[in-house]
């Protein structure tokens, strides 16, 4: 769900775009797990994985029409994403993270112990 809904909606807006021809900017909300791997969230983390590449696919795949994708967070760096002064910004990713990725990927405190490591 994670990733068909984002495939649906940009294939949709991307047609739109296309036919319209004057380009276009198309954002997708990932998540610092499209990056650092999370113990008990794969599916989650995979999705969000795929976010991101499929945002790459379609940078690359778009940008003859003018139309930019990145995959992002929060409200302040989207409406960035989505304005003229990011034309030159596609298929990168844009963390705003409050310093998430920074803490390691277990960051939120999903385990009490490090048990987990010695199996």
């Amino acid at each position: 769900m994670d990733l068909d809904g984002a495939f649906l909606c940009a294939q949709r807006a991307a047609k739109r775009m296309i036919a319209s021809g004057r380009g276009g900017r198309i954002v997708n909300v990932t998540s610092v797990h499209e990056e650092y791997p999370r113990v008990g969230a794969g599916p989650y983390c995979a999705a969000k994985g795929g976010l991101r590449l499929l945002s790459r696919v379609l940078a690359l795949e778009l940008a003859e029409y003018g139309i930019t994708v990145a995959p992002g967070e929060i409200a302040a760096v989207i409406a960035f994403l989505a304005g003229p002064a990011a034309s030159y910004v596609t298929g990168a990713t844009v963390y705003v993270d409050g310093g998430l990725g920074l803490m390691g990927p277990q960051a939120a405190g999903a385990l009490g112990s490090g048990d987990w490591r010695t199996g």
